[in-house]
Parts: structure tokens; C-alpha cells; sequence
């Protein structure tokens, strides 16, 4: 039609009708339409994977042996954690969380052992000794819970479920295959590894009857035996715990404390666990050369944070539990998306 009204156009003023013919062609939109794509613009790549090198503290670094993790793991999240103290909120949890767990269980471990000592005094304990021994480590360890009725049943459920991993884990030990002594819990010192001063925690240390030690760390996960391997070690603690101790090492396990799956993980120049139960317990082939290059490898990884390397470049997995990668961008410096990430 030649004319149109919009009386009741909201846009338009009440009194004021349209009635004016349409003259000459309409105009039509000469832009892009949605259905084409725009010209690429050009993009810009700069290399920042070099920070300015990190300035030695008077004291110890902030995180310990766990930079070096991150070093490993991924230059790019160990610098942005523990030099720009990049870090989201923490999720809420009801009743406790994993570090309060694993806080109980180092705890109630750290007395046990205090109690027992060796493996001869282990295996001369009854069931019933065991158990009373057992009971009273954990109780302190947990402590009561009197806030609440829902924190006293989660007590509870705590106090049973560490009371029966442990007892698991000492029949466990029981069956180790050398004498040893339980010489160090939960013992902190200092350490400098390539210059960067370290405050490291040793969960337990063993000596046996040769003189030499080994070194024992509780992880409440599952580690890979792969993760000791390798330039870049994917868990370094054991091996700065070796290169600390200024002592023969003879072994480094972890020791992983999950119900129904304990085993011992890691390297040794002699055996100490039954082979037919723990196939991750492996005698390293030339046990002197294991140790020098675990040596070098953990300060290689050093040696690099304190240079400033901090390129995003994660191993395998590395990026499954990280919280930085709205930071670090890894997917787009990939060319994917975060549904596309295989780790």
C-alpha cells in the first residue's frame, strides 16, 4: 500500500498519523549482513614466557617444595601461584574437606608411630594392642566434634574410617621384608636447592639396619609410579627429600593410604615390599645413577624458577586441577575451546 498509519505506534507521537505516499526507491542496508563473515583481523604474537628472575627471600620461599611441583607440572602456574599469589576462592564444604583428612591422618600416624618405632614392635603388638593404639592416636587426632549434631556424626564417620585405614596400613608394613627403625616424623628443616631456599616436611623416615634410610610420603590419592621419572618429574617432593638428607638413601615410596588399594609406590636399591603385592615398588637397575639424575633434574627445576621460566607449557593432566586457566588462556594459545581440552 502507498499509505500507512501507526496511530498506535508506541514509538511515534499519539496525535500524528502517517499518511504521507511513499516517494522514490526504499533505502537498503549496503553493510554485512549477519550471515557473512567479517575480514580476519591480523593478530599479534608476543613470547612472554620469561619473567624477571625471582629475587632470593631472606628466609625460605613462600610454598616449599610445592614450587617446585608447580615448576614442573607447569612453569606458567608455579610463577603466577607463587609470585603474583594468583588464586581463586575456595569452594564451601560440608563437614571436612580433603586437607582436613589428610591433616588427621598425617596426625594420627605421626602417633603411632611414636608408639611402635620398629617392625619388630610392630609385629609383637596383638590385634587388640593394635586397635586400643590405634583408637586413642586417631580420637586425638580428629578431636571431638560438639558444635553440632551434624559435626559430631561427621566426627564420628572420621574417626572410624582413619581407625580402619590405619590398622589396614600396618598390616601392611608388617610385612616389609627389612628391619627398620621409624627415625624422623613429620620433621621440618631447611634446604637450599640451587639457591632457593627451601622449608621442606618429611613425613616419616626409616632407617634400617645398614645405616641407610628411607623415605616415606603419605598421599591419600594415587600417585604414578611415572611421576618420579623423567626430567621433569611430575611429583620432585621425594627427590628433594633425597638430595636433603645428606644421608645413604636406599628407597623413596609413596605411600598411598586409600582403603582396599594401600600400596607402596616408588624406587629402591634393595626390596622391601613383597613383589607379588606391589608391583609399583620397582629396584631401580643402577640405583646410584637414579639418584644423581633425580638429583639434577630437581635442580635443573629450580635453577628455572629462580631464572624467571614461566611459559605456559603443562605436562599431561597438569591442567585437570589447575585454577588458572582463565590466566594462562592455555586453550586459546592451543587453538581450542575448554569443551575440546583433553586434559
Amino acid at each position: 500500500p502507498k499509505t500507512m498509519a501507526f496511530a498506535s505506534c508506541p514509538l511515534a507521537p499519539a496525535a500524528k498519523l502517517w499518511t504521507e505516499p511513499v516517494k522514490g526507491k526504499p533505502r537498503v542496508w549496503s553493510g554485512l549482513l549477519p550471515r557473512d563473515a567479517p575480514p580476519l583481523a591480523s593478530i599479534e604474537s608476543l613470547d612472554d614466557g620469561q619473567a624477571p628472575p625471582f629475587a632470593v627471600p631472606d628466609g625460605t620461599a613462600p610454598g616449599g617444595v610445592s614450587i617446585l611441583r608447580s615448576q614442573s607440572q607447569c612453569p606458567f602456574q608455579a610463577f603466577a601461584t607463587y609470585r603474583l599469589a594468583a588464586k581463586r576462592p575456595e569452594d564451601a564444604c560440608f563437614g571436612f574437606d580433603a586437607r582436613d583428612r589428610g591433616s588427621f591422618l598425617h596426625r594420627a600416624l605421626e602417633q603411632v608411630w611414636l608408639q611402635l618405632r620398629t617392625r619388630e614392635q610392630l609385629r609383637s603388638t596383638s590385634p587388640a594392642e593394635r586397635r586400643v593404639l590405634v583408637n586413642d592416636a586417631v580420637a586425638n587426632a580428629v578431636g571431638q566434634q560438639d558444635d553440632s549434631p551434624f559435626h559430631q556424626l561427621a566426627g564420628q564417620a572420621e574417626r572410624e574410617r582413619l581407625e580402619a585405614l590405619i590398622l589396614e596400613w600396618l598390616a601392611f608394613e608388617e610385612r616389609r621384608e627389612q628391619p627398620f627403625t621409624v627415625e624422623q616424623i613429620e620433621k621440618s628443616q631447611m634446604f637450599a636447592l640451587a639457591g632457593l631456599p627451601l622449608s621442606l616436611r618429611l613425613d616419616r623416615v626409616d632407617r634400617l639396619t645398614n645405616g641407610s634410610l628411607v623415605l616415606i610420603d603419605y598421599k591419600s590419592g594415587e600417585p604414578k609410579l611415572k611421576s618420579l621419572d623423567g626430567d621433569r618429574p611430575s611429583e620432585p617432593q621425594l627427590l628433594v627429600y633425597a638430595a636433603a638428607v645428606n644421608e645413604a638413601v636406599d628407597g623413596t615410596f609413596f605411600a598411598q593410604m586409600k582403603p582396599r588399594k594401600l600400596r607402596a609406590i616408588g624406587y629402591s636399591r634393595t626390596r622391601h615390599f613383597p613383589s607379588k603385592q606391589n608391583m609399583q615398588a620397582k629396584i631401580a637397575e643402577d640405583w646410584s645413577a637414579f639418584i644423581d639424575h633425580a638429583t639434577a633434574s630437581v635442580e635443573s627445576i629450580a635453577a628455572e624458577f629462580l631464572a624467571g621460566h614461566a611459559i605456559v607449557d603443562p605436562q599431561k593432566g597438569a591442567c585437570t586441577w589447575c585454577n588458572l586457566k582463565p590466566l594462562c588462556r592455555v586453550n586459546e594459545g592451543k587453538g581450542e575451546s575448554d569443551e575440546d581440552d583433553a586434559d
